[in-house]
């Protein structure tokens, strides 16, 4: 093979298999939120939906996973798969829950709305103490929901809280 066919076949390689030509559409059925919502709509207790709960393999194997967010800024997790937070370093964090408690706040930024956590792991978690983190809301049918991708991108993986 010359040189030329050789490139362009590693090119055609590499993109055809590049997560980012991979549309996973984990959010087609959702509505980026714009406005800020009151803090009243966002307090109460957020489950992994349906979807979550069916196709990220951690969240079927997961027991009653809850985040349950105060109005006073704080927030309680229970039960919360490990792998939701992809950056934490583990042997093996698909098979670990979390419990953690922290603040959060609401952020606006680029015509997208976020809520915003500051995370502190009981018992000093995967060698962290905190975290920044993040979930972007948008709604579905007029509801709420806490989005974010999880996990590497060629997993085509998110989780998705609803309030009940």
């Amino acid at each position: 093979m010359n040189l030329t066919k050789k490139y362009t076949f590693l090119i055609l390689l590499f993109s055809l298999t590049s997560c980012h030509l991979i549309n996973c559409d984990l959010d087609s059925d959702l509505e980026p939120l714009t406005a800020k919502p009151s803090v009243e709509s966002v307090k109460g207790t957020w489950y992994p939906d349906k979807r979550t709960m069916e196709s990220v393999s951690v969240y079927r194997k997961s027991e009653n996973p809850e985040f349950i967010i105060s109005s006073d800024g704080t927030f309680k997790m229970s039960r919360i798969p490990a792998k939701t937070f992809t950056l934490l370093p583990s042997k093996n964090p698909s098979e670990k829950s979390v419990d953690a408690t922290g603040t959060w706040k609401l952020v606006e930024s680029r015509g997208f709305v976020f809520l915003a956590l500051n995370i502190d792991f009981k018992e000093n978690t995967f060698g962290l103490s905190g975290l920044l983190y993040s979930f972007q809301i948008q709604t579905k049918n007029e509801s709420m929901v806490l989005f974010e991708n999880i996990g590497d991108p060629d997993e085509c993986e998110a989780v998705r809280l609803i309030k009940k």
